[in-house]
């Protein structure tokens, strides 16, 4: 019976070392690939290839989503969302404050009491021969379209 359970332990024991070991040769090849693929974003991102470190970044979280390389490669994407955002805000201020200043500088418009109002088109009379010489064909009033009471 000792003998039994001596042998069902070492089992046991021997079944978990190897899972063990498993686990290990291959989560570690896993996180050292991630971690050049994070130095490779990183160079691009020094480098100032935006958009090549941000699709190195992407793949990064895709590839190897549970991994402190992830962790690294999203906080890298925020940081160069952040980075974009605050230069497209000091681009608009920019851009407003030239607005701003040529509308300033601009000659003013003049005033509408200066100008003459539209004169409205003559009534045209139905009698009178129309451009091309011929009198514009008598429309028939509805009925009671101008009758008075």
């Amino acid at each position: 019976m000792v003998r039994r359970l001596l042998l069902v332990t070492l089992v046991l024991a021997g079944v978990l070392v190897g899972v063990a070991i498993a686990w290990v040769a291959l989560s570690v090849p896993r996180d050292v690939r991630a971690e050049a693929m994070l130095r490779e974003a990183r160079t691009s991102l020094e480098n100032g290839e935006r958009d090549a470190a941000r699709r190195s970044f992407r793949r990064v979280l895709r590839d190897y989503p549970r991994t402190d390389a992830a962790a690294a490669a999203l906080f890298a994407l925020l940081r160069i969302d952040e980075q974009e955002l605050a230069s497209l805000r000091a681009r608009i201020d920019r851009l407003e404050r030239q607005l701003a200043d040529e509308r300033d500088s601009a000659p003013p418009e003049p005033a509408e009491a200066e100008s003459a109002p539209p004169q409205p088109e003559p009534p045209v009379d139905p009698a009178q021969p129309a451009e091309g010489g011929t009198p514009a064909p008598h429309r028939a009033a509805a009925p009671g379209a101008g009758d008075s009471v």
